[in-house]
């Protein structure tokens, strides 16, 4: 991207390594272009700043219980825990929200079955993509087979909100 240069004042906002802005005061002669591809930005007179970290302006989901029908959500800042009518999930990370509310992340479902589990039963699951949007305290979530991109439910959902799971017995 280019940045023409029709102000004296150039003004730099830098999130990274904790400095709130940077000014670069430049005054040239004629306008010029300014480049900001690479990693540093180089201005009139030699002085180099750093382009923002966008990174660290990132929201991650509320941490605590949401709740919906038929589901129940644990979040916490290093990942989740989901149950679900017969079936269970993890999330091995936070949720980041980008600007609109949106996310997208990977994790692991466990399908459930009614009656008693056996002692050499081992619970299988699959890979999983848990996407959706975050509107105030409601929470849309989709989940889907990783594989196959196959529906496995959608869910609405509420911070602080209590839920209806009902699970296999």
């Amino acid at each position: 991207m280019k940045l023409i240069w029709k102000c004296a004042t150039l003004i730099a906002l830098v999130a990274a390594g904790g400095a709130s802005h940077v000014v670069v005061h430049a005054k040239p002669k004629n306008s010029r272009e300014l480049s900001t591809s690479g990693t540093a930005v180089k201005v009139a007179g030699g002085a180099a700043i750093s382009p923002p970290n966008f990174e660290s302006r990132k929201k991650i989901l509320t941490p605590g219980v949401w709740g919906g029908v038929h589901i129940s959500m644990e979040v916490t800042a290093q990942g989740s825990t989901i149950e679900l009518d017969c079936a269970h999930a993890t999330i091995g990370q936070s949720i980041t929200l980008d600007r609109g509310g949106r996310f997208a992340v990977t994790g692991f479902y466990v399908p459930e079955h009614g009656g008693p589990v056996r002692r050499d039963e081992t619970a299988t699951g699959y890979p999983v993509q848990f996407s959706g949007r975050l509107n105030g305290k409601r929470l849309t979530l989709s989940i889907r087979k990783s594989d196959t991109r196959a529906s496995i439910g959608a869910f609405t959902l509420r911070f602080g909100t209590q839920s209806t799971v009902r699970k296999c017995r």
